[in-house]
């Protein structure tokens, strides 16, 4: 509809129907559009700012409106008793700068917000541009009468978003200017939004998925998959419908942005995209100077970084990246070992990838053979994405709806960041003043205040149980919050009518009205509760079903989220009283059900593990190795479970880092058991179960049972890294993490004087170094906002000295960081320095050497006389911010003599920068010497530190490098540890050959126990952690493998006939809100042990009334088991759990003897193993490692990242020797299936009927660690 009117602006009283056109005879035309937003940036021009939204309407049309009227502000709350008025009228009339920077006030306003349970007024002060923000927080926080600033810290975007009511993925009514536009359908200049718009209908949106195939560092092939449109672009002729040939990689490249653009894409799917897929196509782009523009307004995509994390994100589309979202959401809930998309899809789509191992897909491509099946495969890596986006993408959108925040960051963040997002769009609806992110130092305080107990630890007992029942109480931790009104703003409220206290605690929580916390929950649970009830009545196959069951889902993360939260020590509501009630109460009612469980004949079992202090090896969501005190992950890392950490595989006798499944924090005030050994320190309670090593076994044994003699086991061959890092890198200063927020990015490294002359910048004549600072802020910004054109790193003050902003991650580089480490130093007071010295003159004139080319500038190096020795000392000093902020923060090598670490780089980073580091560290701080006994024939490496985190980080990479034989043909792969009695902090450390033969374990070394004595805890709590698919982890003093206790298992007689009886006594004493329920019945289950005859945790498996199983925590998804026994083991668990044992044992003796008698095919033997770096790189001969070095001796292309699958065949030689790659394996070597493959996985059911591996294969067996 089009109105022509000549002067006024009429409005339309027709209900909106469609678009709405206003014209102007001047030419404007006005247009009302419904759209739903997808994402939202804002724009910086001539000092002001204008907010952009990405949209689309329900006909499909790209919308981008621009909003030139929103300002940015915070809140300034005057202190008790303060003349409000007066306070707003100093800031109006005041004249804020900050080093001769103006900060205008744009505005400002009194207002009336809830802070906790009272109303305060406040005032609203807006500013020109978010940058003045953070300023202008200064100034005021300064004033007289102003107790603090509040919402400073929220994002400028998401501010806009939360003040109009925009919920991403929902509709909303905008009305604006029609402006031309040749990117956009429409581009309106905003008048006015509403988002108070009742629609039902659903959006669709143009989703395409896609995935790259990468051989020798080059794009083969790009696949992309959509319900209309299937392609796969590469260079090669092949005779499939889907290939698009193009004629060079990058003609692929242009035709996948051409898809995407020509497609206008709205979701575009991927699966680890952002750390592969997006990172690849960056570089073979600049490669070939192509832009990446795939955002909807021609912007090239760029990468978003979130500390350590880097998401690609492309303006006005939603790049939804599964594999965040999978591992920081939905893996707690999945059963996969790993997180590949083949082990995902088999999972959650019933669905594998083609059956097409890397070594055929490259023979493919090099013969140019059968490239049809390699086309196949490429598009159905696409296929899979997208059927998975078809699934989760929903739950995204739904979350994106729910939290408020644009979809792109609801599928990156943890479950913490979704809950503060939340809260804060709720807390703006209700007028609360939310509060302020805690400052490092309150984390700390936070810290201090002490841990909270979480919840049980137990094991299950073993065996074969008839009918079981499976119960779980309906959301535990939200409903608790409910039922007792536990909130921050209800806590210990002076004025309260009904209280509700705890005995165990000084502590209460008013009942008089709901708090936030607890309604938001409620409103959560309930509506979660009426769309599942809603749902029982729909078709699942209808799309209503779906959208339901996304919001359900979507709504129970949001739930569950809230109690974690609450303990967080980063979160904005962070409540230690309110999370440690809620734990409580809960181990409360859990323990309330144990003992009626108990009248019904119901056992349970629990223990402790470790001191808070105790170090481990960890591995981040992003692959990243880091070393870590247990108490500090369990306590304070928001998402412990996206973590991996560094355990013992027992049945390939070889460390491995597998996922954390849960953190565990338990009350303890008695005495922890320290055992001081020959390879390292450990500390756990005295009922602790500990690996210890007898005679030629490895045994578990309680801690207290233990001697001086006895040996423990350290872990001698850490896992290969996975090389983040490779030298010749670049190092980006702008993506490193800072703890300062003084840095800038610069463009050029001018200094002006402070006297007269011509601005370079303005042509004018000014006292130049004031009329810079103040006039010319353009020539920095923050890290975040870093372009192309900023070249170096310096503060405001420019003083403070610039330095480049790329460098080169240069074996020199490591050498510097490992000289610093052992004989450096750092002051951050006002003085800002990094100092090196030492009394060889030759490592300081190196150092200088370095720093002279990297600063372009030349400093001094000074002599000096040691006042302790007399001796001539050596100094090179460096006083530039910048460059102490890069070593202490950014690489993160600490300062101090106790607080110096390894830096990441070092850890991730490729061997070759190990062993420079090393070299440094022990040029500065250590010893080289050779071995006093000439049949050592070696060089021996010591040093001693008072920093547990370098003891540990440098003790780990000895491990991991190849140090050779001493002069009995020993490998030196051990390292011992010697803790001085007048100085227990110094660690001495020296790496060393096992002293006998039958210590020269290559996976392990038995630790030798020294001394033990009882210690205090570091806190009245222990710690432990529940590790997916094993039942130990590492400590890091020494790598000293220790045993994990969790899981729980409550077992009774006649279940089904009391189930009512049971469900009714419990729930008739649970608060209203709270209910046990019934979620199935299983006709009878199995639960495997430990080899120490316990129960093993999170391994059983179940056969429902239909026959159907369900297995846990077995080999069955694990690609390191082959096809044969992962086969052995589910038939001999359908028979136990039918009831026939008997027939169980004759299907694992068959197999056996199939394997004996040739009759396996040899694809059914197949190992799958990925290949991190090449094999001449390895210091282990794994299996893998030697297949792939003679795969490639023989013309195979093997390259690092590959999936390697192997066979060890028939033939002399160890097991690694006889490794050959699937397609080169024309023999396999029976005994080793039987005795490694299939034997261990079938005994893991057997055993507990007390059958002996001897049983099943006729002969007996020496069992070693490989076995334990």
């Amino acid at each position: 509809m089009c109105i022509i009117f000549s002067q006024l602006l009429l409005i339309s009283s027709v209900p909106f129907q469609s678009d709405l056109y206003l014209t102007f005879k001047t030419g404007f035309v006005f247009m009302k559009k419904k759209i739903q937003v997808i994402d939202a940036d804002y724009r910086i021009e001539e000092g002001e700012v204008t907010v952009r939204c990405f949209g689309v309407s329900r006909e499909g049309e790209n919308i981008l409106f621009l909003d030139k009227d929103f300002l940015p502000y915070l809140y300034a709350v005057p202190k008790e008793h303060e003349d409000i008025d007066g306070i707003e009228e100093r800031i109006i009339e005041s004249e804020f700068e900050e080093e001769g920077e103006e900060i205008p006030v744009r505005g400002i306003s009194q207002e009336k917000l809830k802070q906790g349970n009272e109303e305060v007024k406040v005032l609203k002060v807006h500013t020109s541009i978010p940058p003045k923000i953070p300023k202008l927080k200064n100034q005021l926080w300064d004033m007289k009468g102003i107790k603090e600033c509040r919402e400073f810290d929220i994002p400028f975007y998401k501010r806009y978003l939360i003040d109009k009511g925009i919920k991403p993925a929902e509709w909303i009514e905008v009305e604006g200017e029609k402006v031309n536009s040749e990117e956009f359908d429409l581009r309106l200049e905003l008048q006015s939004i509403s988002a108070d718009v009742e629609a039902d209908e659903s959006q669709n949106w143009e989703t395409l998925a896609f995935d790259l195939e990468v051989y020798q560092d080059r794009i083969i092939m790009a696949s992309v998959y959509s319900k209309e449109f299937q392609k796969v672009f590469t260079t090669e002729e092949i005779d499939r419908d889907f290939v698009r040939t193009v004629e060079t990689e990058r003609e692929t490249i242009v035709k996948l942005i051409e898809t995407v653009r020509e497609r206008d894409v709205d979701i575009l799917l991927g699966y680890n995209t952002d750390e592969y897929d997006f990172d690849v196509l960056r570089e073979r782009s600049d490669d070939y100077g192509l832009e990446l523009a795939l955002g909807r307004d021609g912007e090239r995509m760029k990468f978003n970084r979130r500390g350590r994390f880097a998401g690609a994100r492309l303006k006005g589309r939603m790049h939804l990246d599964l594999y965040p979202f999978i591992s920081h959401v939905l893996s707690p809930g999945l059963e996969s070992e790993t997180l590949d998309l083949d082990s995902v899809a088999e999972e959650m789509l019933g669905e594998k990838k083609n059956d097409l191992s890397w070594e055929e897909m490259k023979a493919s491509w090099r013969d140019k053979e059968d490239l049809g099946a390699f086309a196949d495969y490429a598009l159905k890596d696409s296929e899979l994405t997208y059927r998975l986006g078809k699934e989760i993408g929903p739950q995204i959108l739904e979350l994106s709806r729910i939290t408020g925040l644009i979809p792109f960051d609801a599928c990156r963040l943890t479950y913490g960041q979704l809950t503060e997002n939340y809260l804060l769009r709720e807390a703006h609806e209700r007028d609360m003043l939310p509060r302020n992110r805690p400052s490092r130092d309150k984390r700390r305080n936070r810290r201090r205040q002490g841990a909270y107990s979480g919840g049980f630890v137990y094991t299950p007992e073993p065996g074969l149980y008839e009918n079981i029942a499976v119960l779980d109480f309906k959301s535990l931790y939200p409903t608790v919050l409910v039922s007792h009104n536990i909130s921050p703003d209800t806590l210990n409220l002076e004025e309260c009518g009904d209280q509700f206290e705890l005995d165990e605690f000084d502590y209460n929580f008013c009942q008089d009205n709901q708090g936030f916390f607890p309604e938001l929950v409620e409103e959560l649970v309930e509506d979660r509760s009426r769309l599942k009830e809603k749902m029982k009545d729909l078709d699942k196959d209808s799309s209503e079903h779906q959208n339901l069951d996304n919001r359900q889902q979507a709504e129970k993360i949001l739930a569950n989220s809230f109690y974690g939260y609450l303990g967080y020590n980063g979160a904005r509501w962070y409540s230690r009283e309110c999370a440690e009630a809620t734990t409580y109460l809960g181990r409360q009612y859990i323990q309330d059900t144990i003992d009626v469980a108990e009248d019904k004949g119901f056992e349970i079992v629990y223990g402790d593990s470790l001191d808070y202090s105790r170090q481990i090896v960890v591995k981040d969501s992003d692959a990243n190795t880091r070393f870590v005190e247990i108490g500090k992950f369990v306590e304070d890392f928001e998402d412990p479970e996206s973590y991996k950490t560094l355990a013992w595989d027992k049945e390939k006798g070889e460390s491995v880092f597998r996922p954390v499944k849960r953190a565990i924090m338990h009350d303890y005030d008695g005495d922890l058991l320290r055992f001081d050994t020959n390879r390292g320190r450990t500390e756990v309670t005295p009922q602790h179960s500990i690996y210890k090593y007898g005679v030629e076994s490895v045994q578990l044994a309680d801690a207290q049972e233990l001697e001086k003699g006895d040996h423990l086991i350290s872990i001698s061959e850490p896992p290969e890294a996975e090389e983040k890092y490779s030298e010749g890198d670049t190092l980006d200063l702008t993506e490193l993490d800072y703890t300062s927020s003084e840095l800038r990015a610069y463009r050029d490294t001018e200094r002006f004087p402070a006297e007269k002359g011509i601005c370079p910048y303005c042509e004018e004549e000014y006292h130049l170094s004031s009329h810079v600072h103040s006039q010319h802020s353009e020539r920095y910004v923050e890290l975040d906002q870093a372009t192309s054109d900023h070249s170096y790193i310096g503060c405001e003050n420019a003083k403070a000295g610039r330095v480049p902003r790329f460098w080169e991650l240069s074996l020199e580089l490591a050498w510097i960081l490992g000289f610093y480490c052992g004989d450096g130093s750092a002051s951050k007071r006002d003085k800002q320095m990094i100092s090196f010295g030492g009394q060889d003159k030759s490592n300081i004139r190196r150092v200088k050497r370095f720093f002279d080319e990297i600063l372009d500038e030349e400093l001094s190096l000074i002599e000096d006389i040691d006042s302790r020795t007399g001796n001539k000392m050596y100094y090179y000093r460096i006083q530039r911010k910048p460059v102490v902020s890069l070593f202490v923060e950014g690489l993160d090598a600490g300062k101090g003599s106790s607080g110096k670490k390894v830096p990441e780089v070092i850890i991730n980073g490729h061997e070759q920068l190990k062993e420079s580091f090393v070299e440094g560290y022990f040029e500065a701080d250590g010893s080289r010497d050779k071995d006093h006994d000439s049949r050592y024939n070696s060089e021996n490496m010591q040093f001693s530190t008072k920093s547990t985190d370098l003891a540990n980080q440098v003790h780990y990479i000895l491990k991991q490098l190849e140090l050779g034989e001493n002069g009995y043909g020993r490998p030196i792969n051990d390292v011992s540890f010697k803790y001085r009695s007048d100085k227990p902090q110094i660690k001495s450390i020296r790496n060393t050959a096992p002293k006998a033969p039958e210590y020269a374990k290559k996976d392990f070394t038995p630790a030798k126990i020294n001394n033990i004595e009882k210690v205090s805890p570091t806190k009245k709590k222990v710690y432990d952690l529940e590790v997916k698919g094993e039942h130990n982890f590492v400590d890091a003093e020494g790598l000293i493998l220790v045993h994990n206790t969790d899981s729980v298992f409550l077992k009774g007689e006649n279940i089904r006939e009391n189930m009512d009886s049971f469900l009714e006594k419990v729930n008739s004493d649970l608060p209203e809100f709270m209910q046990l329920e019934f979620e199935g019945f299983f006709k009878r289950g199995f639960f495997t042990s430990t080899d120490s005859g316990d129960g093993a945790k999170k391994k059983y498996a179940l056969i429902g009334e239909d026959g159907e199983m369900k297995i846990t925590g077995f080999e069955q998804v694990r690609r390191d088991w082959s096809p044969i026994a992962k086969k052995a083991q589910k038939r001999v668990l359908r028979q136990v759990l039918e009831n026939d044992v008997d027939e169980a044992v004759e299907i694992a003796k068959q197999i056996v003897e199939r394997l004996r008698e040739g009759e396996v095919p040899v694809e059914e033997l197949r190992i799958y193993t990925t290949l991190n770096k090449k094999p001449e790189n390895y210091d282990s001969t794994a299996p893998h490692v030697e297949a792939a070095k003679k795969a490639i001796k023989d013309g195979i292309d093997i390259s690092p990242g590959s999936t390697i699958a192997y066979v060890i065949t028939r033939g002399g030689g160890s097991i690694s020797q006889r490794a050959r790659v699937l397609e080169q394996a024309e023999s396999y070597d029976a005994d080793y299936y039987i005795e490694n493959q299939v034997l261990p996985v079938v005994m893991r059911v057997l055993k507990v009927f007390g059958y002996t591996e001897g049983q099943l294969r006729g002969k007996g067996k020496q069992s070693g660690l490989g076995r334990f």
